[in-house]
């Protein structure tokens, strides 16, 4: 079967997507389980999962991300060579990508480090690293939404770079700039807000992730 691409670009792809299933499965994992577990252990309990268990999960989950980003940058300079392949989808998903990569090495490990260390603000660190990966979590699910819809998208009627390499409409359309705002809107609450009651619980996490999800799939359909 000839799919086009060249064995070099069908391993990257492939280890792209494996790269990400480990990266969000942790992230899913971190919310889901090891979170709900911390929130009703003692001290005791906490101190010993971070220091046996979170060190080991964090390492594949932050070389995960890096491996996932440093493909995917590989990825979208392949797409700007394809006639109108870099539309809205792929520049929102490369925007959800890029956050949560930071998000991982530049707030949920130095915080975790903090934790394990027990430094005098390790009690400060435990929430923020507590609403990064919630962050991160709400996240997921549009940036797995919006890779499906870059790969399935054969020709963009707004593209951002048009086949001669020139602006494209996409940067003139309204689910562009309210996509953005929305995932621009999450990531300050991660710097200025808190834990929200939408993002408190698995249920709830997953919930408005599905929403937001919905939301940016519907703006790009129609808007």
């Amino acid at each position: 079967m000839n799919t086009g691409l060249d064995f070099h670009n069908e391993l990257l792809i492939f280890l792209f997507a494996i790269s990400i299933i480990i990266w969000l499965g942790l992230t899913f994992y971190s919310n889901f389980i090891s979170q709900e577990f911390l929130m009703n252990s003692t001290d005791e309990e906490k101190r010993k999962y971070f220091i046996n268990i979170q060190p080991n999960v964090m390492w594949h989950m932050r070389w995960s991300a890096l491996l996932a980003f440093s493909i995917g940058l590989y990825l979208m300079s392949f797409l700007s060579n394809l006639p109108n392949a870099y539309n809205i989808g792929t520049s929102l998903a490369a925007a959800i990508i890029t956050i949560m990569v930071a998000n991982t090495w530049l707030v949920i490990w130095p915080k975790q480090k903090k934790i394990i260390a027990n430094t005098q603000d390790a009690k400060k660190c435990e929430k923020r690293y507590d609403l990064a990966l919630r962050t991160n979590g709400l996240f997921s699910l549009p940036l797995v939404g919006l890779m499906l819809y870059a790969a399935q998208t054969k020709i963009a009627d707004s593209p951002l770079i048009t086949s001669d390499g020139s602006i494209g409409s996409g940067w003139y359309s309204l689910s562009l700039w309210l996509s953005l705002l929305v995932i621009i809107s999450i990531e300050l609450n991660l710097f200025f807000g808190k834990n929200r009651k939408w993002m408190d619980s698995p249920k709830r996490l997953i919930l408005s992730s599905l929403v937001i999800t919905i939301f940016i799939g519907l703006m790009l359909r129609f808007y």
